[in-house]
């Protein structure tokens, strides 16, 4: 057993990394400050080069579909996929805002299933400001709903949410019984959601606008209708990609490949898409793996692995405690370190209402406070850069009232499903 001095030390490590993370002292990148803390949590002797190695080896097929999907994502917008959906909204909004706010909040929740809920946060928050500012409604509405809805949407699939992938893949959960469980609380959740979201801002979201035109179709026509149909390749992918024993990346990479060529040569795209993606993600992600996992190989198999058995012993409390210790958690070190500590915690063969409630907390838990998920982080930043900041308490006051709601109710979806499907 190593000492409890040891235990503190890889705490107060991971600690001050988050909050250098979420804080950006001098706007150091927060994948920077992930890998510092890795380096100093291997200078410290709290983990060894070669266990860090072998973590990032056992986490590549993640890490290979979240490039994919980066390059996926970015070459989708090269296309002008997501202006034409967002004017498309505002198009057969036909002038109603209470149905524009519906459908902006739709396209949100179709993007994070399909493209991860940070494609959300980093691509779609600026196209939708763009497509507010044409109409001439209120952005601070818009700004909230995106950040909620890129979590609340990130339940469909393995591939919406990073923290998914990871969990399905240590845990052997099929594409498809993946998507049929969650089917009912991700409905759940963004009903009670856009719910919160309608009466939040009832007095700011005018019953009519006008001014939202007809923008101009894409200037490439060939090359969005390329990006159209790779999207149905991908997600067929998706489908049928496990009875081939083919990961997801394969799919999302082969539709990039087609995207990027077809962008050269009739757009002209060339490679300057390389540069626009956010790789600074890696080391983020890279640094809290190797973080996170010293801090399991200190605790052992105590703490908070033992409580979370003894308090989920009854199958009825279980995913309602998963689902609660989970979004607790996320909004104290933020989802993805919990995700990454839950592959430990829940034990070898947990029980599938476990894993599920688990990923219940570590999506819609997030959209608690403006730290639990990168996704919310980028979502402000990204409407500062656009000219419209919002305030991260005006996420908290709404979050804290909505989120205990909206697990609940989600929870409960969850239980009723794992009834009918096991």
């Amino acid at each position: 057993m190593i000492p409890n001095g040891r235990l503190a030390e890889t705490f107060a490590l991971l600690t001050a990394t988050l909050l250098l993370v979420f804080f950006r002292p001098r706007g150091i990148s927060e994948g920077v400050w992930a890998a510092l803390g890795a380096a100093l949590c291997l200078l410290l002797g709290l983990s060894t080069p070669r266990d860090a190695l072998a973590l990032v080896l056992s986490a590549k097929d993640a890490l290979l579909f979240l490039l994919a999907l980066l390059a996926l994502s970015t070459l989708l917008e090269e296309s002008g996929f997501f202006a034409w959906a967002a004017g498309a909204c505002a198009r057969f909004a036909r002038g109603n805002g209470h149905l524009l706010y519906l459908l902006l909040f739709g396209l949100g929740a179709v993007t994070s299933a399909l493209l991860s809920l940070d494609t959300t946060a980093v691509i779609l928050t600026p196209v939708v400001l763009a497509a507010v500012r044409r109409s001439g409604v209120p952005a601070r509405p818009y700004v909230v709903a995106t950040a909620f809805v890129a979590n609340a949407g990130s339940l469909s699939f393995p591939i919406s949410n990073l923290t998914n992938l990871l969990l399905a893949e240590h845990f052997n959960q099929g594409f498809l019984p993946f998507a049929v469980r969650m089917a009912l609380p991700e409905a759940v959740a963004l009903a009670v959601t856009f719910a919160a979201l309608r009466l939040w801002f009832r007095a700011e979201l005018p019953a009519r606008f006008e001014g939202a035109g007809h923008p101009a179709p894409p200037r490439h026509p060939f090359f969005f209708r390329t990006a159209l149909g790779v999207l149905g390749f991908v997600f067929a992918g998706y489908l049928v990609g496990p009875r081939f024993h083919l990961p997801p990346y394969v799919f999302a990479f082969a539709g990039s490949a087609v995207l990027a060529v077809t962008g050269a040569v009739t757009a002209g795209l060339g490679v300057r898409w390389v540069r626009r993606l956010s790789l600074g993600v890696f080391p983020f992600v890279m640094g809290l793996l190797v973080l996170v996992d010293a801090l399991h190989a200190q605790w052992g198999h105590g703490g908070p692995s033992a409580l979370l058995a003894r308090w989920a012993a009854s199958p009825t409390l279980a995913p309602y405690v998963a689902a609660l210790s989970a979004a607790v958690a996320s909004n104290v070190v933020n989802n993805l370190p919990t995700a990454l500590f839950a592959e430990h915690a829940l034990g070898a063969s947990p029980s599938p209402a476990l894993i599920y409630g688990t990923l219940l907390g570590t999506n819609l838990g997030p959209n608690a406070t403006v730290f639990g998920s990168l996704a919310t982080l980028l979502v402000l930043d990204q409407a500062r850069r656009a000219g419209e900041p919002t305030r991260g308490r005006d996420l908290v006051a709404l979050g804290l009232l909505s989120t205990p709601i909206v697990l609940f109710a989600s929870a409960a979806a969850l239980q009723l499903t794992l009834r009918l499907v096991h």
